[in-house]
Formats: structure tokens, sequence, C-alpha cells
């Protein structure tokens, strides 16, 4: 498509701005789906491939307070930070119940403590 004579020549615009290339609808109007969508929230199913554990599991880790997730209105959704701290805590309790294993299997080792 050629400019039309009679009109003024464009700016071309920056990149970083609110409005870059691949957005295609202006901050704070993105959509389900939408590229633009804010990339740091998981759905479940995201969330749950991450951690590689069924979406059923994952919901109920969530239900029982274990983990963390952002609710927008019926929606829900979950952090890289929520997932991370709870992979923590899951190696943490993992490795207070190989410690509470060892210890019942070796009394010499619960004397040494």
């Amino acid at each position: 498509m050629t400019p039309r004579a009679d009109s003024a020549p464009q700016a071309p615009r920056q990149a970083g701005t609110a409005h870059d290339s691949f957005l295609t609808r202006p901050p704070g109007r993105a959509r389900h789906g939408d590229v633009g969508a804010d990339p740091q929230l998981m759905t479940a199913d995201e969330a749950a491939m991450r951690l590689r554990v069924s979406r059923r599991t994952l919901e109920r880790e969530r239900d029982a307070g274990r983990l963390g997730c952002v609710r927008i209105r019926k929606r829900v959704f979950y952090t890289p930070a929520q997932l991370a701290a709870y992979a923590r805590r899951q190696e943490e309790r993992n490795m207070n119940i190989e410690r509470k294993e060892n210890d019942e299997e070796c009394p010499a080792k619960r004397a040494q403590r």
C-alpha cells in the first residue's frame, strides 16, 4: 500500500511502548488467550504442566492451602513465584520425612544428635 501524496509522514513507533506491534489491544484490555496477556499469570493447566502433576492434584493442593493462587473473579491463576515456593516447601517436607525415617532406622544416630 502506497501512502497518499497529501498525507503527512507518520513517525515510527518506538519498541517497548504500550502498543508493541504484537499487541492487539491497549493495556488493560487483554482477553483470555491474547498474546499480550500477562505472561506471569499461568492457568491451572499451565501450572500443572510446569509442576508435572495433574490438574486435580494442583487443585487439591490449592484447596488445602498449600499452594497460593491469584483469583480474578471466578478465574484462578498461578505465578512462577507461587509455584517455586510450593516446590521449596515440598522439598523441605520430603527432607524432614527422610530424616525421621533415618532416625527411626538407626537409634544410634538419634543419640549422636
